[in-house]
Formats: C-alpha cells, structure tokens, sequence
C-alpha cells in the first residue's frame, strides 16, 4: 500500500493535469509508455478471468505485480520525463500515469475497498461516477494489449537484476560505467522494432556502454569490470552529481530551481569539474564556482577514492 501511494504521490506532485488522450489515434513513441500500457490490459484480462473462477489469491499476487511494474519500473525509469519536462512527451506520460493508476484502483476496489476509493476521490474528473465502486470492473482494452512487448520487457528486468547481482558481487558502484555486459545468448530476443529502445533501458539500468550476445559464455552473464581512464572519470562525475542533488534534497530545492555550486578538493576533481560539459545541467546549476565559502548548505570535507572533495550549494 506504500508502494501504491507513493505511486500516486508521484503523480500528484510531476504530472499535468486533466490530459485528454484518444488512446486509438495517439502515437506512442516511447517503449515504457507503450509497455505499462500493454501490461494493464493484459493484466486486466487476466484478472477476470481469476474473478469470474473465484480465485481471489492469484488474483492478488497480479496486482502486487503490477504495483511493483508501475512503481519501480515504469515511474522510476520515467522520472527524468516529469522532473526534467519536454512538453509533448510530458503530456503524454502524464496520461499514461493517470490511466495506469485509475485502472489500477479499479482492479483493486474489490480487494481494498478503502484506499482504492480515497485514490479514486482524487484521481476522478468532475464527469466521473461518485465511486469508484460504481465503475465497471476493467476488461483489458485488445488494442493496447502487446503480449510480445510485455514478455521482452520482462527479460529486459530479469537481464538487469542479474546484470546487477554481478556488479554487486565485483563491489562495483553502479554509478560506476563499465564497457559492457555480456549475456550467454546466441542472438538478440527481441523484435528489430523495439530492440534498440530495450536495450537502451538495460545499457542505462546495468550502467554499461554496450551489450554483447555470446553463446560461449560459461555463466548467464559476464561484465567486462576493466575500468579505463575515461570511464573513471565518468565516475567521478556520477558520484558528485549524486552528492549535489543530495544537497539539493536536504535543503529543499525543487527539481526546478538553479543554484550556485561551490567546490574545492584534490587538482584531479576540480580540473575534471572545470572540463565537463554537462555537470552544470545534471545538477541544475547555473554557474559553479571553485572556492570554499561560508553561509551554504555543504557536505564535510570527503575522500572519492583517494581524492579530497567539498561542496556547497545556495
């Protein structure tokens, strides 16, 4: 139940409001919308068929699933589009987050009559029934379901969570970029279609540059953990965009507002600081100055390594 109302927590907060969408005519270029998408109707097929045969304990374990798909993989792979907004694509998400979460209440209103209700009180336009236990139960609409899609987008999951397991085994940070991740599979599984955005997701999930289908590997999955000057860099930068934003987070800044960056540390640090194109805009700074001041929010003086860093924002 936290995870679901922190699902619609996230709505709430990042998403445009009373989108209207003709879900027949809409073009949805982007896989994840086209995915949860494709996984609600399916599910709400599957769903029923649990209800009609009374077998309500299966039926729980697809909502539990689904909150977990909504949750931890859609809107946590789609944060970047509702905090760092391109105004069509917002549009879009946004419907799709709505209708995800409507679709989910009503799936549970029989199981959890209470919370699903109360969602439904907020989620609801002016135009809609007074209850949600007033609505038909969802049947699953056949032209959004993707049964393809939504198997590929599994394996896409079960690739990362391994893919993860291995860096976690090797005590490498996953914001830590590798060379690539190996998977001991003869070819791609997936559709000429959609593979490029999938493994898109999976290179942006494990942190890798690539990813190499070999059917000589001795286990599911190898990493390539030889790290390169370059990719350290990189790192670097990842973990002083992470300590910013933590900054940012302590001291109240929405996703929108602009600060000034202080920074001091080892010549390594600040020389890669002052040569990156993209740190001011990762971190939502309008400029960054390298001297240590008083008055601002900072972290204590830390090692990255063997490499001293401070920093301190307003």
């Amino acid at each position: 139940m936290t995870t679901l109302y922190n699902s619609f927590v996230f709505y709430d907060t990042y998403a445009l409001k009373n989108i209207e969408i003709d879900w027949k005519k809409e073009k949805l270029t982007n896989i994840l919308d086209r995915w949860i998408l494709a996984r609600f109707e399916s599910a709400s097929g599957e769903m029923t068929k649990l209800l009609e045969k009374y077998d309500v304990h299966e039926a729980t374990k697809v909502i539990d699933a689904l909150i977990d798909d909504l949750s931890r993989w859609y809107i946590r792979r789609s944060r970047k589009r509702f905090q760092q907004p391109i105004k069509n694509d917002h549009r879009i998400a946004s419907a799709v987050l709505y209708r995800s979460l409507l679709t989910l209440v009503k799936l549970m209103a029989p199981f959890t009559p209470f919370i699903s209700e109360a969602l439904y009180q907020a989620l609801k336009k002016d135009s809609d029934p007074e209850s949600v236990h007033f609505l038909d139960y969802p049947v699953g609409d056949k032209t959004l379901f993707n049964k393809e899609l939504v198997k590929s987008m599994g394996l896409i999951r079960d690739y990362a969570s391994s893919g993860l397991s291995a860096r976690q085994k090797a005590a490498l940070k996953v914001r830590q970029p590798l060379s690539s991740l190996s998977l001991k599979i003869k070819k791609s599984p997936f559709n000429k279609k959609d593979e490029t955005a999938l493994l898109d997701i999976l290179r942006d999930e494990v942190n890798v540059k690539k990813i190499i289908f070999s059917a000589d590997l001795k286990e599911e999955v190898v990493l390539d953990t030889k790290l390169t000057e370059k990719l350290k860099r990189e790192g670097y930068l990842r973990e002083i965009s992470r300590l910013v934003q933590g900054l940012r987070q302590e001291a109240g800044f929405s996703p929108k507002d602009q600060i000034i960056l202080y920074a001091t540390g080892d010549d390594y640090l600040v020389d890669l600081m002052k040569s990156s194109k993209s740190l001011k805009k990762s971190v939502g700074a309008a400029t960054i100055e390298f001297r240590k001041v008083a008055g601002v929010k900072a972290n204590d003086e830390l090692l990255l390594d063997n490499y001293r860093l401070w920093l301190g924002i307003k």
